[in-house]
């Protein structure tokens, strides 16, 4: 009878505190001043052909999911590669690279089709703010698709001081 009471008081006490603290962590996190749409649009020079880059970046709460269209210099379209980033380790902002979706490149430009491949699974992937509205993302490790990019927000938000 004692120990069915005991086991009974310390799985309340589990749940109790596991739901506490996963709240505080549904709540704050610390991506929540980049969540929102994103938008870059880059170019890429191969020796095959010139290429543009569409690129739309979500961050919803601790993921990124990156969606790349790729055009050719004649504005035909080659394919698209989509990317789904989760948090592993946000003080070492490490992310876990999953490759979604990738259409095969309809030219065989071996240039191209590299740029889009993962080397690594894991990313550090570094984000600094000009504004509210812009933000540099540097990733020198992993992903391709954010190596250096300048994004700017989708809709636009009116800038703090603080924010800055």
């Amino acid at each position: 009878m004692r120990k069915g009471i005991i086991y009974f008081f310390s799985i309340l006490f589990g749940i109790i505190v596991g739901s506490l603290s996963g709240g505080l962590m549904a709540y704050h996190h610390p991506m929540k001043n980049i969540e929102g749409s994103w938008s870059s649009t880059d170019f890429l020079k191969t020796n095959e052909n010139e290429y543009v880059i569409y690129t739309l970046a979500s961050f919803i709460g601790r993921n990124m999911y990156i969606s790349s269209n790729i055009y050719n210099n004649q504005y035909n379209y080659e394919g698209y590669v989509n990317k789904w980033f989760q948090i592993m380790n946000i003080k070492n902002t490490a992310f876990n690279n999953i490759m979604t979706a990738m259409t095969p490149f309809s030219n065989n430009d071996r240039n191209l089709h590299d740029y889009f491949q993962d080397r690594y699974g894991v990313t550090y992937p570094l984000f600094f703010f000009l504004d509210c509205n812009t933000i540099i993302a540097e990733e020198l490790l992993g992903s391709s698709v954010m190596n250096i990019r300048l994004f700017e927000r989708r809709e636009k938000q009116r800038c703090n001081v603080a924010q800055r």
